[in-house]
């Protein structure tokens, strides 16, 4: 015999069927979806799971896991995230329904992170010299392959007065000018799965400071040579003064006269005449009256045809060929052809023929023209 009274087995069914009535409540099922898997940084990533079944009840809550420490709780069943790192992350949702009931689903997501522009280059250069802009040394965490995009805006820099190369995968590019500005710009770097960022970049292109001084130097001699009879003459040009401004001129004909008329050669006749400026000099050849046997001669001269001043002056200029060509105009005294004229007139005289003495004679000459021309003389400065 147990023991047991009869109302205490009496009690004990109806607290076991009670007992046999306390089941778990309905669980749903969970279904999670994500339009894309992989993403870029910054990019969002849009989550589903509006295919989740109830079973029981309706869904009280959708309950969101990042992977990356954060959550969040919605009450319908998708949601959007930005990931603020790249990686692998494991999104978990939960769902519950009215019953109690829960039910979770994961889904794997890549963040792709961006590139990392490491670029070297310097702030400025003078004009003439070679920026190089480096960016070889730039990575990207997932070690992708790298595209480098360049774009240069050198809007206040003339056409053409800036050059660019590249090395072969363009990580490297080298920038050439010949005028001053600022030239600004940005570097695009793109890996392989789209993921970008962007550099600005300004690169200063400096002028450049001269000394100017004036040289007086004396050119070598310019020669010319010829014969002529009677009644002809000689035409030449010569452009002397260019690259400075001309000083003086000394210009000296002499004829021979080993073979020469020794009566005619006084009708030689030098003659110049210079555009800029308008002048004109002619000199009649003739023989020292101290020693007729010496060859007959013409001069023309002249000095002071342009002064300069002879302190020294700073000066700012992209190249040397900006200042000069505000130094030296077309406008300087000689500027231009210089036209030369050896002439040969006819002469006649008193003998009992009427035939002119010089017809007989051809006579050799030459001209020798010095030049004394201030050249500008410029020493870059630091």
């Amino acid at each position: 015999m147990l023991g047991y009274s009869l109302p205490f087995l009496l009690i004990l069914p109806i607290f076991m069927a009670g007992c046999t009535g306390l089941t778990s409540a309905p669980k749903p099922h969970a279904v999670l979806t994500v339009t894309r898997d992989e993403v870029n940084l910054g990019d969002p990533i849009t989550l589903h799971g509006d295919e989740s079944q109830e079973n029981a009840g309706v869904f009280t809550e959708w309950r969101w896991d990042f992977g990356d420490g954060n959550y969040s709780t919605t009450t319908s069943g998708f949601t959007s995230y930005h990931y603020s790192k790249p990686g692998n992350y494991v999104v978990t949702m939960t769902v519950e329904n009215t019953e109690g009931g829960t039910d979770s689903a994961t889904v794997m997501i890549f963040v792709n992170g961006p590139p990392t522009i490491s670029l070297t280059m310097p702030t400025s250069i003078k004009v003439g010299d070679d920026a190089v802009l480096d960016a070889s040394e730039s990575t990207d965490v997932e070690s992708g392959v790298l595209t480098w995009g360049w774009e240069f805006f050198i809007d206040n820099i003339k056409d053409g007065d800036a050059v660019i190369t590249y090395n072969d995968d363009k990580s490297i590019a080298t920038l050439s000018t010949i005028s001053s500005g600022t030239i600004n710009g940005t570097l695009t770097l793109t890996d392989d799965r789209g993921s970008s960022i962007t550099k600005n970049f300004a690169l200063n292109i400096l002028t450049r400071n001269w000394q100017l001084t004036w040289q007086l130097r004396t050119n070598n001699p310019i020669e010319f040579s010829g014969q002529l009879s009677p009644g002809e003459e000689w035409n030449n040009t010569n452009i002397p003064g260019e690259g400075g401004f001309i000083h003086s001129v000394n210009a000296t004909l002499t004829l021979n006269q080993e073979d020469g008329n020794p009566l005619g050669d006084e009708n030689f006749t030098l003659e110049l005449y210079v555009p800029i400026g308008s002048w004109s000099a002619d000199s009649k050849a003739t023989r020292p009256l101290t020693d007729l046997g010496l060859e007959a001669k013409a001069y023309i001269a002249r000095s002071e045809m342009n002064t300069v001043s002879t302190t020294p002056v700073e000066m700012s200029a992209d190249t040397t060929q900006d200042i000069l060509d505000t130094l030296l105009p077309e406008s300087s005294f000689g500027y231009g052809n210089w036209k030369w004229k050896v002439i040969y007139d006819s002469q006649t005289d008193d003998w009992l023929i009427d035939t002119p003495l010089s017809s007989f004679y051809d006579n050799q000459w030459s001209l020798e023209i010095t030049f004394e021309i201030y050249y500008p003389v410029l020493v870059e400065l630091n």
